[in-house]
């Protein structure tokens, strides 16, 4: 009896072993007709992998060596291993349908040194010089919950999706080259900015409710040696216009800068020329299709601004009507240094809030703040406005003192600190100076 019991569990799990290695082989078969109907899709590419194997009994996926590549083109993964619940793999087993995604709604997937070209054919766009775009990543992974039928074809459709799908995407040292500068056809909003060469990290979390038709960014995070971004959001879309005119925007983002490149700013030309070594922003904003081409900074909500280390060149016409001015506190008129600059502000729909902007100069620090309304019918207006040295060096208080002796004037102060209101045009303010 015992003996018949030890053969009998034997029996059992080799059938076992023997029905997971056959169910293995199906789905493996059936990843592999779907990986190589990818590559069909063009005859110029050319498709190819070591290995692919599937063990049921732990939900996991295996492919080895996977590439895909053109004359110009590929994309080459050293590993990938994934995992599917047994739902999901019972689902697409039972069915043998020609597309096994159709019956995926979970999984997760790491793909381990992962590298992309793609000339300007495949990209349908040129980069200045004609240069491909490349991308590798040492550690790839992406968790998915939805319908992956639907999610294949969610960016040709022109209605929103009918489903919930939630999507997680990490990745670990990203080297990018020959990537373009963001115009505002590809992302009004980042228009002017460059992806960094090196990334060392980039997550982030986007779900979509299909009951309110709004998909939320949350998590979103990007490390570089020059840069750090965090934003969290909220789109919501109409009936038409998916995927590329959402209804509305809410954002929240901070960002850290440090190279000229990505601390860009939306400042007139005829200002002349600025440059910085850091700037950070912390943005909450609200937008909606109309403001689509705007700067963020631009957009109705709450800003704060530190830039550090900056240099103004001044255009000519300041240098010729302020450069004796700069001389005598022994900076060049062609490059006024500024050691930091702190703002904080909020832009309403007709009003512009300054709360709070703090100069940082050699010869004085500075305190502005500012109400100017915005209406839409006329040009904005300064309705109350007012800067406060709060710091001053010898050389500034020589200097006021001589002009305040040459003028016969005395300028307003408070607490002993010059303090000057204003008002009327922000091209060309009124100073509220008794003058004899």
């Amino acid at each position: 009896m015992r003996a018949r019991l030890i053969i009998g569990f034997f029996v059992l799990i080799a059938v076992l072993i023997f029905a997971n290695w056959l169910a293995g082989r199906i789905l493996a078969s059936q990843v592999d007709h779907q990986l190589r109907q990818f590559a069909e899709t063009d005859d110029r590419i050319d498709y190819d992998h070591k290995k692919i194997s599937v063990n049921p009994a732990f939900g996991s996926l295996t492919i080895e060596k996977l590439i895909y590549e053109s004359e110009s083109d590929h994309i080459r993964a050293d590993k990938i291993t994934g995992s599917l619940t047994y739902a999901d793999m019972w689902r697409i087993i039972r069915k043998r349908s020609e597309n096994p995604m159709e019956n995926v709604r979970s999984f997760r997937l790491n793909a381990q040194s992962v590298s992309v070209t793609l000339t300007a054919d495949a990209r349908g766009s040129e980069t200045p010089d004609g240069e491909p775009v490349s991308v590798s990543f040492r550690s790839l992974t992406g968790i998915y919950n939805g319908r992956l039928d639907e999610l294949s074809g969610i960016a040709a459709d022109n209605r929103p999706p009918g489903f919930n799908h939630r999507l997680n995407i990490s990745a670990d040292d990203i080297s990018v080259t020959g990537f373009p500068e963001i115009t505002g056809a590809d992302l009004p909003i980042l228009a002017g900015y460059k992806i960094p060469e090196n990334i060392s990290h980039i997550s982030l979390q986007i779900r979509y409710r299909a009951q309110e038709k709004s998909a939320s960014l949350s998590a979103f995070r990007i490390e570089s040696p020059e840069l750090v971004f965090r934003a969290n959001g909220l789109v919501t879309f109409g009936e038409t216009g998916w995927p590329d005119e959402p209804e509305s925007w809410s954002l929240d983002y901070d960002l850290s800068a440090s190279t000229h490149e990505l601390a860009r700013l939306p400042i007139s030309p005829r200002l002349g020329g600025f440059s910085m070594d850091t700037m950070s922003v912390s943005s909450s904003v609200t937008f909606d299709k109309s403001d689509a081409g705007r700067h963020p900074l631009t957009l109705p909500g709450k800003n704060r601004l530190h830039l550090g280390n900056i240099s103004w060149y001044p255009p000519d016409h300041i240098t010729e009507q302020y450069g004796m001015m700069f001389n005598m506190f022994g900076i060049p008129e062609s490059r006024l240094p500024v050691r930091a600059l702190d703002a904080t502000w909020e832009l309403g729909e007709d009003t512009l809030r300054i709360e709070e902007a703090t100069f940082y100069t050699e010869p004085f620090d500075a305190l502005l703040s500012t109400i100017v309304a915005l209406p839409a019918d006329r040009d904005p207006d300064i309705v109350e406005g007012s800067i406060r040295f709060v710091r001053t060096s010898a050389d500034f208080n020589d200097f006021i003192d001589g002009f305040e002796g040459l003028f016969q004037i005395d300028l307003p102060r408070k607490d002993g600190r010059i303090h000057l209101d204003f008002s009327g045009d922000p091209a060309s303010p009124e100073l509220n100076v008794d003058l004899p």
